[in-house]
Order: structure tokens, then sequence, then C-alpha cells
């Protein structure tokens, strides 16, 4: 899945995306965005969010 269909599925922008993604990001995020993208992956929120 490309970050341009993740953010499709989700309904955020792909360059939200792609924040989120990049490791010099300093935003913070709503839990509810991780769960739509943990969702929209089929994984779990937890899986997402460990390093």
């Amino acid at each position: 899945m490309t970050s341009a269909e993740l953010a499709e599925l989700v309904d955020l922008s792909h360059d939200f995306i792609r924040q989120i993604e990049s490791e010099k990001t300093a935003y913070n995020f709503s839990v509810e965005t991780f769960y739509k993208i943990s969702v929209a992956l089929g994984v779990k929120l937890d899986d997402l969010i460990q390093e």
C-alpha cells in the first residue's frame, strides 16, 4: 500500500501521512489518527506504535 492510498483510506492528506512517516517530524498526532491508520493497515494499534 502506498502512502497516497493510505491517506485516501483514512481521509488524510498525503503530505500528512508523509509527516507521520518522517523521523524528522516533531509533530504530535492524535490517537484517533493512529487508530484509523491501524485499521486501514489491518494491524493492532500496539504494533503500529512500537519501535
